[in-house]
């Protein structure tokens, strides 16, 4: 996906440190890492400036790289809908089993 995470490790860094260098949770810099999202231009200079490299260095994609990150965000979407789906029915459920 990208570069971020093995950057990172180069430098002796964990999640929550370099989240806490550029202002971002450890769980944003692991979902940046896992490419389920892209960091803002703004956060892409700040990560590449803590980590002195070029951001380049860090979220430049090839061709697979994009169509692995699309395929793992349709199954993240899946897995959200999915739950949203269920949450609905089990608010009917419940619904009926109250009104009897």
């Amino acid at each position: 996906m990208n570069n971020l995470s093995e950057v990172r490790l180069l430098r002796g860094l964990t999640q929550y440190e370099l989240g806490a260098g550029v202002g971002l949770s450890q769980t944003r810099i692991w979902r940046i890492e896992q490419g389920y999202e892209m960091p803002s231009p703004q956060i892409e200079q700040e990560l590449a400036g803590l980590l002195q490299v070029e951001v380049a260095d860090l979220f430049s994609e090839s061709e697979d790289d994009l169509k692995a990150r699309y395929e793992k965000l349709e199954k993240e979407r899946d897995k959200i809908m999915t739950k949203e789906i269920l949450r609905k029915w089990e608010r009917v459920l419940e619904y009926r089993l109250n009104s009897r």
